[in-house]
């Protein structure tokens, strides 16, 4: 299905965004341990790439409610369509907790930057 297709390219290149912001910042972090000493014009970039995080997010929920719900419409029988809409919730509660889980963990590992 194409709204799926799009779903998962979507995360993979948000995932290599990510994996992009998490080097920028750690090599920031290196090179300017205080904010002080960093030039402004580097420490406004390392800002706005944090910043366009919220974007990603808002881009990855809208391809994942298309794709959801033209899964659900997809399915003619209601109580099937129910059943897989729950289904569907359910499971994306889940990865929403293993975001927190991964966000928990850069928490706990903030030391080693």
């Amino acid at each position: 299905m194409k709204e799926i297709d799009d779903f998962k390219d979507l995360c993979t290149d948000i995932a290599q965004k990510r994996d992009t912001l998490l080097s920028n910042v750690k090599d920031y972090v290196a090179k300017y341990p205080s904010t002080e000493d960093a030039p402004t014009e580097e420490f406004n970039a390392i800002k706005k790439q944090i910043a366009e995080q919220s974007i990603w997010i808002n881009k990855v929920n809208h391809a994942y409610e298309i794709a959801r719900n033209k899964i659900i419409d997809s399915i003619d029988n209601d109580i099937i369509k129910e059943y897989t809409k729950g289904l569907m919730d359910s499971l994306s509660t889940i990865s929403r907790l293993a975001a927190l889980e991964e966000g928990e963990k850069m928490l706990n590992n903030v030391k080693n930057f």
